[in-house]
């Protein structure tokens, strides 16, 4: 059930109660579907307020349900390619793509604000722009502290509102306000720099990426 965007947590079965992630893992990849049940009940409300976060104020608690459920059947069918240590990112990320393509299938809902898709990406032109500029994001990350890229992070790519970054991270909320200030600022600046190098003859995904921090 979602409740303002989270999901209420159900009792885990008695039998996986005790598993460790990695021995919930193990058990999902064999088959067993009360595994499955750890990990809903672990991450259910952490990919529910992603989800949330996009599409909550657009669509109904159904949909956000019903993309939570999606993004727990793709865990299922891809438990065999995952290691407990990626789990929690990987389930944000397809939480993410998740709740986006359902709001680009809906006929009534505005543009995507953050990482907005500014060209086809069905072209491989487009593809390689996208890649390239992805490369160009994690690179500009890489420059900031390891502070300020944890709340940029979790701002931009996991959704979370400033103040549960704040209670998150042991930090006032005005600080996390003022990382995200100087840290657009910084990413601006090393991306902007990385447009006008010469070697750079591909910087239009760049740009408009740019244009959106």
């Amino acid at each position: 059930m979602i409740v303002d965007g989270r999901q209420e947590h159900q009792k885990r079965p008695k039998e996986v109660s005790d598993l460790t992630e990695e021995q919930a893992l193990r058990q999902m990849q064999q088959g067993a579907q009360d595994a499955l049940a750890w990990f809903i009940h672990q991450y259910g409300a952490y990919v529910s307020t992603i989800i949330y976060n996009i599409i909550g104020q657009r669509m109904s608690n159904a949909d956000v349900e019903e993309a939570s459920s999606d993004v727990f059947l793709a865990l299922w069918n891809n438990a065999g390619k995952l290691h407990p240590c990626a789990v929690r990112p990987w389930l944000a990320t397809v939480a993410r793509n998740t709740a986006r393509s359902r709001l680009r299938r809906a006929p009534d809902t505005l543009p995507l604000d953050e990482e907005a898709v500014i060209t086809d990406d069905r072209t491989p032109e487009a593809a390689l722009e996208r890649r390239e500029a992805a490369e160009r994001i994690r690179m500009a990350l890489r420059s900031l502290n390891p502070v300020d890229r944890e709340v940029m992070v979790r701002y931009y790519f996991y959704y979370q509102k400033t103040a549960a970054i704040a209670a998150d991270m042991a930090l006032n909320e005005a600080t996390v306000r003022t990382k995200l200030s100087r840290g657009r600022a910084r990413l601006r600046d090393f991306l902007l720099r990385a447009e006008n190098e010469p070697e750079n003859e591909k910087g239009g995904a760049a740009w408009n990426i740019t244009s959106l921090i």
